[in-house]
């Protein structure tokens, strides 16, 4: 399935986009990770690592997303890590 994205997702996308390449212009390392949607690149200089997650209750996708993001934190070993959501 395809996933496309509202102008609210695109709005927030390009305002996070913008955001992560001033602090790579300040001399930052960035990699950021999100759901695989085709409209997203990593851009230059911007390490984006795709992943899949449920948005309902799965337990077994959420252990899977869990585990997919730990792994992705292991390898990246990032100084500051934050996360959000939309809703």
């Amino acid at each position: 399935m395809r996933r496309t994205c509202s102008a609210l997702e695109e709005t927030t996308i390009l305002f996070a986009s913008r955001f992560l390449l001033a602090l790579r212009d300040k001399g930052f390392r960035i990699s950021a990770a999100g759901p695989a949607i085709p409209s997203r690149s990593s851009g230059p200089g911007l390490d984006y690592h795709p992943f899949h997650f449920s948005r309902f209750v799965d337990p077994l996708a959420d252990w899977t997303a869990l585990k997919a993001i730990s792994k992705l934190i292991a390898d990246v070993r990032p100084a500051l890590f934050s996360a959000s959501t939309q809703s």
